[in-house]
């Protein structure tokens, strides 16, 4: 016993109390005895008196041990306003604990209670858990306070079978009992907190039991007295729960009230049976919501949860149910959904300064959305028709909780952070659900965006990322699906893969103008990473994304639609020139693409967009190189008027374009594309020397092949005499623009037309056309010279490495 300054501090409860007092005014423990009021004692008596003291310290601790695991939720978080604590300190190193003055609770079941351990100590502890003594305090009255409701039931069942006592006795009989293990709960929750609370739990379920016997399985009660009655129980409930703190005395409630109905299931008729249980659910898991916006107690919102579905739940085991209980059980289930959303939100909502949701109350937020999908479509397992739009309902429902539950402080944001999550999962699965085929890609391409546009407006990167995720997987799964069309019900432009791919185009675009308009100023998390690591502007790459879905689409069309017209041909030479133009109608839509992209990026300035388009004119005419000229196939071959020259021509000329923009913009351009004139400039070269080539070459082939002669000389001198028309006029264009790189360009076709016509034609062509070539070409060489000998300046720069444009346009 502790005496200060004419005050006692009690062991048990460690109240203070006057020096007068007899029993301790908080617990009634007998402190009389305790006072030193005789001489001082032996130093063996005060050891022993120590000892006493600190068992009783250790037990004390024990069980303050025990209800952190109670009160960890609330010592930051509780609900009500805390009272003026009064401390205890034993020792520095011990423990201090700040108890509210409250006369109806004892020390170990304050709702304010502050642990403050010694991390050293705690450590120790940890390591040293009586666990027998630990299972002995807790688990031995719980699983007695479950045996005892249960062997109740079962008692009122085997006494209406067997007819021991009437129906009026054993309800009267069942709540006696459970009366008086709330009274005894009572009385002994001052002096053993821990083991009355199994005891008051157990009380609950057993009332529980009779008055929902009384009800449903006796026919004592009317079904509004019953009604009331139970929730009378629900409040009582609630009400001891939160008195002592308890979330043994919640869950044990939970016990008795979802056992009840399936222990006196019997006689009941069916359908009867299970609207009464519905509104008994219901009308329990009020309590439920009740409790919940008081107290975080996340496992007991967990336990209802888990029951309330199991009851819900059992009408499938029933075929023979009508419609009108199933469509009750899908209102009843619907009533559970919400007030479980209720339950896992309402707290924080209502304590938002004091409380943030963990990964916990997030389980359950997705635990309980998922249960009543499982739970309506076993209902509506005949309308499978409908699941998509269930599921798509489901997940518009969190995104709008999660809309209006988007506020300032953290715990909001992370409820709402939460409903958007859940909805983003339905949203995903409702697509596969509902559609398939071609649709399936379509509307995944419409969340994609969407997302985006919601992560922008709600200010979220992870639901734009996500969204980002949703439009690759609806590209991928789109350009996969196309591959597997059927050729013979093919229609160009009017089947089922075309309007797919020009509805995600759109999509990518909406996006892009999305991160145009927005993200400049709000990038975040794996947007930033996306962007740094690609070098590339989300909006860009969107919009690049976007633009070659187009060009993948057309390519499809073109091949699709002559495999169609292949369908029913046998001549070899027909299937040939089909697949002729195939390809060069795919390399005609590449080079209008390209020609309308490098104007895009041009005016938008782009960089990435420049080197996309560029890419793609540059495996354009590496196409039709080395595929579609080997594969050039026509029976009724016309010089110029022909698919290969068309190609060609506008191949070319693309390119050209593409060159002359970028000389117009040279000042714009990125470092890395200094290359790039030079490149399109020596490929509008070789396109133009090759499309005129294999128009003489096809001339000459196609002449010998009607007439059955050979004219290899002619077509040679004609090859020669063009080559190097071509190349002094390069030249000349480069003298005259006073660019450097097109006369180096140039000057090497002259110097492949001199190889040309000394190392082949001088063997190869007849006597006359030989001397004709070599007349030609000196008459050629000769202008040429006179050129450079009239633009000397232009021409010493030019040799010399050193051009001065000035005098170059001075000259000219």
């Amino acid at each position: 016993m502790s005496q200060d300054n004419n005050r006692l501090i009690c062991p048990t409860c460690g109240r203070e109390n006057q020096l007068s007092s007899h029993f301790c005014v908080f617990c009634g423990t007998n402190i009389y005895d305790l006072i030193d009021t005789e001489s001082p004692q032996s130093t063996e008596t005060e050891v022993l008196e120590l000892r006493r003291w600190l068992a009783q310290l250790t037990q004390r601790i024990i069980s303050l041990e025990t209800k952190v695991g109670d009160i960890s939720g609330k010592v930051n978080t509780t609900p009500s306003d805390q009272m003026p604590v009064q401390s205890i300190q034993p020792t520095p190193d011990l423990v201090n604990v700040g108890v509210l003055a409250s006369d109806s609770r004892s020390a170990e079941s304050q709702l304010g209670e502050e642990v403050r351990i010694d991390p050293s100590a705690s450590e120790q502890r940890k390591g040293n858990i009586d666990w027998e003594y630990f299972i002995g305090l807790n688990w031995i009255a719980i699983a007695g306070a479950v045996t005892l409701s249960l062997g109740i039931g079962f008692f009122l069942k085997i006494a209406f079978d067997y007819n021991w006592i009437n129906q009026t006795g054993r309800v009267l009989l069942g709540l006696a009992t459970g009366i008086s293990l709330v009274v005894v709960g009572e009385y002994f929750h001052r002096k053993y907190p821990i083991w009355s609370r199994p005891v008051t739990g157990a009380g609950i379920s057993i009332m529980y039991l009779s008055v929902y016997s009384a009800f449903a399985f006796f026919d004592i009660v009317p079904p509004l007295p019953a009604f009331f009655g139970l929730a009378g129980l629900v409040f009582v409930s609630g009400f001891l729960a939160l008195r002592y703190e308890s979330r043994t005395i919640a869950i044990l409630g939970l016990f008795g009230a979802f056992a009840t109905p399936v222990l006196l299931e019997g006689e009941i008729d069916t359908e009867t049976y299970y609207i009464m249980v519905s509104a008994y659910i219901i009308l329990v898991d009020l309590g439920i919501l009740f409790v919940s916006s008081l107290r975080n107690w996340p496992y007991f919102v967990l336990v209802g949860l888990i029951f309330s579905y199991v009851l819900v739940g059992r009408v499938w085991d029933d075929s023979s149910l009508s419609l009108q209980v199933v469509i009750i059980s899908q209102i009843l289930a619907t009533f559970v959904f919400l007030i479980f959303v209720g339950s896992t939100n309402l707290f924080h909502l209502i304590w938002r300064q004091r409380s943030t949701p963990n990964r916990l109350d997030l389980s359950i937020m997705i635990f309980n959305a998922f249960l009543f999908y499982v739970v309506t479509l076993n209902y509506w397992d005949n309308y499978d028709s409908w699941f998509g739009a269930v599921t798509a309902i489901i997940g518009l429902f969190y995104l709008l909780l999660g809309y209006f539950t988007t506020k300032e402080t953290e715990s909001t944001a992370v409820l709402s952070l939460y409903s958007f999550s859940i909805s983003i999962i339905f949203a995903t699965i409702a697509i596969p659900v509902q559609f398939s085929g071609h649709w399936l890609g379509a509307a995944w391409f419409a969340e994609g965006a969407t997302f985006i546009w919601l992560g922008f407006m709600l200010k979220t990167w992870k639901m734009r990322v996500f969204g980002l995720a949703v439009l690759v997987v609806a590209s991928l799964y789109t350009v996969l699906y196309s591959i597997q069309l059927d050729t013979e019900s093919f229609k160009p432009l009017l089947n089922e893969i075309f309007p797919v791919f020009l509805f995600g185009a759109a999509s990518l675009f909406v996006a892009s103008f999305a991160y145009q308009k927005f993200g400049g100023r709000e990038l975040q998390g794996w947007e930033l990473l996306i962007v740094k690591h690609s070098k590339t502007p989300m909006n860009i790459a969107l919009g690049i994304t976007g633009s070659f879905l187009v060009i993948y689409a057309f390519t499809i069309e073109i091949i699709y639609y002559f495999e169609e017209r292949k369908i029913g041909v046998i001549a070899e030479g027909q299937i040939n020139e089909l697949t002729s133009k195939s390809l060069l109608a795919i390399t005609v839509v590449w080079s209008l693409c390209f020609a309308i992209l490098i104007v895009i990026s041009f005016l938008i300035q782009s960089k990435q967009l420049r080197i996309a388009s560029v890419i793609l004119i540059l495996v354009a005419a590496v196409k039709f190189l080395f595929v579609d000229t080997p594969e050039f196939y026509q029976l009724d071959f016309i010089p110029i008027i022909n698919n290969s020259f068309v190609a060609s021509l506008v191949l070319t000329m693309s390119v050209a374009l593409g060159g002359y923009l970028y000389w117009k913009n040279m000042v714009i351009i990125d470092p890395i594309e200094r290359n790039t004139p030079v490149i399109l400039l020596v490929t509008v070269n070789i396109l133009s020397v090759f499309m005129v080539s294999a128009e003489v070459i096809r001339f000459f082939d196609y002449r010998d092949m009607q007439s059955n002669i050979n004219s290899d000389s002619a077509k040679n001198l004609v090859l020669t005499v063009f080559w190097a028309l071509y190349s002094i006029g390069v030249i000349g264009s480069g003298i005259w623009r006073s660019v450097k790189e097109i006369r180096i360009v140039g000057l090497v076709l002259l110097f492949l037309v001199l190889f040309k016509l000394f190392a082949f034609d001088v063997r190869e062509l007849e006597t006359g056309y030989r001397v004709v070539a070599f007349i030609s070409l000196g008459i050629l060489l000769l202008a040429t010279g006179l050129m450079y000998q009239k633009y000397s300046a232009a021409i010493k720069g030019f040799i010399l490495g050193n051009d001065n444009e000035g005098t170059d346009s001075h000259s000219l």
